[in-house]
């Protein structure tokens, strides 16, 4: 059977900066692969006060009301463009929410309970939702009381012809100063979401082991000065490199600075329900992984060097992983090849899901 192409249009939530704006792109990307129109809307850059986000309301009004399309893909659940996108359903579009985060559970008190109402109601007029982990799904079911039959699954993944090594600037380790150095990458948008603290705390335990050891943190965001004092305060300024905002193009090079790369969830509620998608990057490098057990992390245990939800085991962990003795990095980018390649992921979602949603 031919599969019908659409016009689609997809739009996020937050800003250009945050991390779910790739997956917005992505998304956007392979689907366009598989031969439909895809229009990504791209996003507002980050203001201060987080104006951007009550701007955007009316940025995506007006970008979206008249442009003709078959579907829209919302990219989280927020009053922004979920609304735009409600509207636009009264003209008989189809619409879809991707749920990837359980973004206010990375606040607490007030700011927690205003996030879940800002959230909470959008699901019920969409469509179809899109999660890409059970306990998502879950959540949307017990706690969001979303029919489970309107729930399908779109994956993380990764872009296996980017995170690549013929992207690799090999002299970027030359240019940082940083020959002879054992390297430790850490890419992260430096946000609420970035659990820096224990990680600092396991790299000043493995530096005091390993005395030629530099932690590189490759990212940006509102959080980059506040990590920066901290580490200042930890006595880490002399082993440790803030990269700051750096081209997209330059992610597989920093990822291949790296003897070993990490990640660490702390034990607390938002980080049960996201999806890792540094980890699935670092893989696919051919890298050494050193994580601990929360989460979606889990199911990485054999191609990676996991610990406890402990900084001195992670510390230990981080070290292993350095001399990566098990070869585990091979396994690892062999998974994540199979398993979470976009092209797959989209053409999957586009044959199980997509014409179902559209021509239902």
């Amino acid at each position: 059977m031919v599969m019908r192409k659409y016009k689609i249009i997809i739009i996020y939530s937050r800003s250009m900066e945050s991390g779910g704006a790739l997956r917005a792109s992505y998304i956007a990307e392979h689907l366009e692969k598989r031969g439909h129109d895809v229009e990504f809307i791209k996003p507002l850059k980050r203001l201060p006060f987080q104006l951007d986000f009550p701007i955007s309301f009316f940025y995506y009004m007006l970008k979206i009301l008249f442009l003709d399309c078959d579907l829209i893909i919302v990219i989280k659940s927020y009053p922004n463009t979920c609304i735009p996108a409600i509207i636009k359903k009264l003209q008989d579009k189809k619409i879809i929410l991707d749920i990837d985060d359980l973004d206010y559970a990375y606040r607490d008190g007030i700011m927690m309970h205003i996030g879940k109402i800002l959230q909470k109601p959008f699901p019920r007029f969409f469509d179809a939702i899109t999660v890409h982990n059970d306990n998502l799904r879950e959540i949307l079911i017990k706690d969001w009381n979303t029919p489970a039959n309107k729930i399908f699954n779109l994956p993380q993944g990764i872009d296996a012809g980017f995170f690549n090594e013929k992207n690799v600037d090999n002299g970027l380790r030359k240019k940082l100063n940083l020959e002879g150095r054992k390297i430790i990458v850490f890419t992260a948008h430096l946000d609420v979401s970035t659990d820096i603290k224990p990680i600092l705390e396991a790299v000043k335990i493995v530096t005091e082991r390993i005395k030629n050891c530099t932690l590189v943190i490759a990212g940006r965001g509102p959080y980059l000065q506040n990590f920066k004092t901290l580490v200042e305060k930890m006595g880490l300024g002399s082993n440790v490199i803030f990269t700051g905002p750096f081209e997209n193009q330059m992610i597989p090079s920093y990822i291949a600075l790296g003897d070993v790369c990490i990640v660490y969830y702390e034990d607390r509620l938002a980080n049960h329900f996201r999806t890792s998608m540094k980890i699935r990057e670092y893989l696919a490098m051919k890298k050494p992984v050193a994580c601990n057990d929360v989460g979606d992390l889990k199911q990485f245990k054999e191609y990676t060097y996991q610990s406890k939800t402990d900084v001195h085991d992670f510390a230990d962990k981080i070290i292993e992983a350095l001399l990566d003795k098990n070869n585990r990095s091979a396994y690892g980018y062999n998974y994540v090849i199979q398993n979470f390649s976009w092209d797959n992921i989209i053409e999957t979602f586009e044959k199980e899901s997509l014409e179902k949603l559209v021509s239902g």
